[in-house]
């Protein structure tokens, strides 16, 4: 009873301070001493006034053209385009899609278990999949990472099986 009566007064005794304070306060604290304003959607002629005109909105209004070389040489014949076509992969990998690591780690898959089930009527063979991620390359990892997947597939064996991941 008398340690919750101490809080309550440390709590009461600490000094409000507002949102601007506290804003200043954290400002401080983390070195920073200015913050480029956001977008102004009220006056128009603010140099930060929020875009609504469309054909301003495309950041990227030259796109680059197929058949010209990063050096700004034409495609001239299908063993240029091969090269070309490699700029471009190298293109979308970098800077849409991302890549994949160097060192990947190698996952071994385990059969946890063989189910004769039915789905929507129909009789599956279920393959519950649990999948042991390899992390000898990073000996701070040692979370032992794993994966449990279900693959369901006509029993009979006549059809495609079920191309999607199952989580149990």
């Amino acid at each position: 009873m008398l340690i919750t009566l101490f809080a309550i007064a440390a709590v009461q005794t600490q000094p409000q301070i507002t949102a601007q304070q506290d804003h200043d306060r954290m400002m401080q604290t983390l070195g920073i001493t200015s913050i480029r304003p956001g977008r102004d959607g009220m006056n128009p002629k603010a140099p930060n006034y929020a875009n609504t005109d469309e054909s301003k909105a495309n950041p990227y209004s030259v796109i680059p053209d197929v058949l010209t070389f990063n050096n700004g040489n034409p495609v001239k014949s299908a063993r240029d385009w091969k090269r070309r076509r490699g700029e471009i992969i190298e293109l979308l990998d970098r800077e849409i899609y991302g890549r994949t690591p160097k060192h990947t780690p190698k996952v071994n898959w385990e059969v946890a278990a063989v189910l004769q089930e039915t789905d929507a009527g129909m009789p599956v063979v279920t393959k519950r999949l649990i999948g042991h991620v390899d992390n000898s390359d990073d000996p701070q990892d040692q979370s032992g990472h794993s994966h449990d997947s279900d693959h369901p597939c006509p029993s009979e064996g006549t059809g495609p099986g079920d191309p999607g991941i199952r989580l149990p």
